[in-house]
């Protein structure tokens, strides 16, 4: 790239605040103090740095670096966890050179909770990177910018904060993506999920993202029927349910203790992202990120 075209790439961000003769005045004394120990490209960078402005970065040129403060931007592949004590979420942040961890603290982590920010949607963050992750904790550096257009076979949904969580099964895994609209699709349906939008375009099979009790991996979606109903304790309470390989205890934490007072012996249950701990597989749990729902029968 000519340096002319160069230079008009770094100015524009700040074009609208810094007078373009200025520009060059700051860069030129960038380049005279520095000499040769810094690159062209490195001195445009500290320029517009100096005026306040820090570009979008590349994941790649920044996941290798620590105690830094960073801005990318990207697809949100993954939310791992979120914990309503303390308030943290983490997720994967992915671009086109690849994939960081992120954590959301307290009001940024609210993002998460509410659904403004879900698997799918795009955003850019300012944070501070430190053994290759990055860290938010102000929502005010968080900029949702859209949403990634996604195709899938829809498993379930259910309302939350005046939000339709949808789960959906892409490629091998099962992603939830928030909605503002409430689609009329049927599990097993293949659609498309856009901004504004669900269609339908066919059939598929839901069936292989599902576990069988005996074979429990750290991510777990059942089918299964209710063999037994606990009790409620506090913020939690329990049941059992049984497929034609075993049977295994299920808790219910916070908003999902609500289908405890709903379920009876026999019904059928579908549970979609529950957990193991620590590779504990003789129970499973459903906590924030979790859908479970009755159905009438067994598809």
């Amino acid at each position: 790239m000519k340096q002319g075209m160069k230079l008009k790439e770094y100015y524009k961000p700040i074009s609208e605040e810094v007078e373009f003769e200025d520009f060059l005045k700051r860069y030129d004394e960038i380049k005279e103090h520095f000499g040769d120990y810094i690159t062209e490209e490195t001195a445009l960078q500290l320029t517009v740095y100096s005026f306040g402005h820090q570009p979008i970065q590349k994941i790649s040129d920044v996941v290798n670096g620590s105690n830094r403060v960073v801005r990318v931007s990207g697809v949100v592949e993954e939310i791992e966890y979120f914990y309503t004590k303390g308030m943290v979420a983490k997720l994967k942040l992915k671009d086109e050179s690849g994939v960081v961890g992120v954590k959301f603290w307290k009001d940024c982590a609210e993002l998460v909770k509410v659904g403004d920010v879900f698997e799918g949607c795009i955003i850019e963050i300012k944070g501070f990177l430190k053994q290759n992750e990055i860290f938010v904790s102000s929502a005010e550096n968080v900029e949702i910018k859209g949403f990634e257009e996604m195709e899938g076979i829809f498993l379930g949904k259910e309302r939350a904060n005046e939000k339709c969580r949808i789960a959906l099964a892409k490629d091998d895994a099962v992603k939830i993506v928030v909605l503002d609209i409430d689609p009329d699709v049927n599990f097993g349906d293949r659609i498309i999920i856009r901004q504004d939008s669900v269609e339908r375009v066919g059939k598929g099979d839901p069936l292989p993202f599902f576990n069988r009790i005996a074979d429990l991996g750290q991510r777990v979606n059942l089918i299964g029927r209710v063999s037994g109903i606990g009790i409620k304790r506090g913020n939690y309470a329990d049941m059992y349910l049984s497929d034609d390989s075993g049977r295994i205890r299920v808790v219910l934490w916070d908003s999902k203790v609500e289908i405890f007072k709903e379920i009876d012996i026999g019904d059928h249950i579908v549970i979609l992202r529950g957990y193991v701990k620590n590779g504990e597989k003789s129970e499973v749990h459903c906590g924030w990120e979790s859908l479970i729902y009755i159905v009438e029968k067994f598809h």
